[in-house]
């Protein structure tokens, strides 16, 4: 994230607060208004805070921002709330048992997009799954749950590394393994991560994956196009 995660009121909270303190003094003392309603007012700032955030206001905000003005957090706030949304929604169609696979990669390809580390372990658990043969869009690989995993990058480790664990399907493995391979870069790390993680392993069954993993490690190759 590219802000600090802090704990506090959203804007419109603290402005309805002040709002409402306001138009109640004016009542008890009489002082007449035509000012809308507290209910109207917060109406209608959460639907300034819902309204999509557009390029344009991005630029304007940063190009706006020097020693004379601070930073737009409210409109900071929209974007992270929007991206969580999304986010959301994109889960729910990926988890969906009602949605094709086709749905789902492309589901996938969005959250790859958005570096959506909430995503890891839905991904990693249907790294098997593909789209249907189809149009090369473009001479380009068509949206792939490996390559969404490998555009997130290291929060995706821990669940592919679980699969190397626990799954006995060979093409799950592989793909786990591959997709390690393409986030880390290098051969070493992706051996000093599996090494580490079967010192600290006591099943005898997800020990012998990870030294199986070890040993066929070396053959890995990285698909150009596909993973980079």
């Amino acid at each position: 994230m590219f802000m600090t995660q802090i704990v506090r009121p959203r804007k419109w909270l603290i402005l309805l607060i002040t709002m409402t303190s306001f138009m109640s003094f004016a009542q008890n003392t009489n002082v007449n208004s035509s000012a809308n309603t507290p209910e109207e007012m917060l109406a209608a700032m959460i639907a300034k805070e819902n309204k999509p955030v557009t390029p344009d206001e991005i630029i304007a905000s940063v190009g706006a921002t020097n020693k004379y003005y601070s930073f737009d957090e409210g409109l900071a706030g929209r974007i992270m709330y929007q991206r969580e949304h999304l986010i959301t929604v994109l889960l729910n169609i990926f988890r969906d048992g009602r949605a094709s696979n086709d749905q789902k990669c492309a589901a996938a390809f969005y959250l790859g997009e958005m570096r959506a580390s909430e995503a890891v372990d839905d991904l990693a658990n249907n790294i098997a799954l593909h789209m249907s043969p189809g149009p090369t869009y473009g001479g380009m690989i068509g949206p792939s749950i490996p390559v969404a995993l490998v555009k997130i990058g290291t929060p995706a480790v821990p669940a592919l590394i679980k699969n190397l664990q626990e799954s006995d399907d060979g093409y799950v493995r592989k793909s786990s393994l591959t997709v390690l391979y393409a986030i880390e870069g290098d051969k070493d790390v992706v051996q000093l991560r599996l090494q580490k993680a079967l010192d600290a392993q006591s099943d005898t069954t997800k020990k012998v994956r990870l030294q199986a993993a070890i040993k066929s490690l070396p053959e890995i190759k990285m698909q150009p196009g596909v993973f980079n």
